[in-house]
């Protein structure tokens, strides 16, 4: 069960250790807002870097439901930039270091069950030469925030934690997945195409990480058109479908060599274009 945790966040630009604490969020002072948020509005024709660079924090509290014990609670960040350190009930549950890919934090051991919980984020969006993209290689504004949605997944102890599909143009599709609590579990997999037709499936099997499958005939994903497959994956215990994951993923083969970019054996022209959304000093007048 996948929950949206966008909504009642509470934003103070100057991090401190009460926000771990209980307390009354808008008696503290700190402004309620909603997630995607970003630290700090720049204006349209000025620009200081220094605007947007600090060490602040958000904070939410939710009830968690006892109906949910046994299962793992984890917070879900789809970016924060860029620095983030994520605490429950004043707990330090994990540190990401990177504002452009998501991540997780899993606060199971940490919450309490039919009592308000407090989930803090201590969040740096300074510059930093340890974190990319820093270090005088990009001339662009790199902002700070919450700037993405966050999520509260409810998963079975049984559950996968990741899962990887590779389709070439051969009709081969190779499928890594990783899972938490696989022991003595079935894995089974459905295929289907985008008029929603079964194109392959395996059956019941025992779980070890890695399987394959060939799909004949197959239509290949190309630029001209991007055909998209949906696999949908059943991790099965005691009988019992404990979690599902659903991957979209087209077949197609990629190749550089000396004579250029190869899609699905034709050499294609790469065209693109680096667009900068804002310009220092400028704003956005040159976009």
């Amino acid at each position: 069960m996948r929950i949206a945790l966008n909504d009642q966040w509470y934003f103070t630009p100057k991090f401190c250790e009460e926000l771990l604490q209980g307390g009354c969020l808008e008696k503290m002072g700190y402004q309620k807002v909603r997630i995607p948020h970003t630290v700090s509005m720049m204006e349209t024709n000025y620009c200081n870097e220094k605007d947007y660079q600090m060490v602040s924090g958000y904070v939410c509290e939710r009830m968690i439901p006892g109906a949910w014990a046994g299962r793992r609670i984890v917070l879900i960040f789809e970016g924060a930039a860029h620095e983030a350190s994520v605490y429950c009930n004043g707990q330090l549950i994990c540190t990401h270091s990177c504002g452009y890919t998501a991540f997780e934090a899993d606060v199971t051991e940490a919450v309490s069950f039919d009592q308000v919980n407090r989930f803090a984020i201590r969040l740096d969006s300074r510059e930093n030469l340890n974190i990319p993209p820093f270090g005088n290689v990009i001339d662009y504004m790199t902002f700070g925030g919450i700037y993405r949605p966050v999520w509260l997944d409810v998963r079975e102890p049984v559950h996968f934690t990741d899962v990887f599909v590779r389709g070439d143009m051969d009709g081969l599709m190779e499928v890594s997945m990783e899972a938490a609590g696989p022991e003595r579990c079935t894995v089974k997999g459905t295929l289907t195409d985008m008029e929603g037709n079964v194109a392959a499936a395996t059956e019941e099997m025992a779980y070890t990480g890695f399987f394959s499958l060939r799909v004949n005939p197959v239509s290949l994903w190309s630029v001209s058109d991007p055909y998209l497959y949906t696999l949908r994956l059943e991790l099965i215990k005691n009988g019992v479908v404990s979690d599902c994951r659903t991957v979209r993923f087209g077949f197609r083969t990629v190749a550089f060599n000396a004579e250029g970019f190869f899609l699905n054996g034709k050499r294609i022209k790469l065209r693109g274009l680096n667009r900068h959304q804002s310009w220092p000093y400028i704003g956005y007048a040159a976009p």
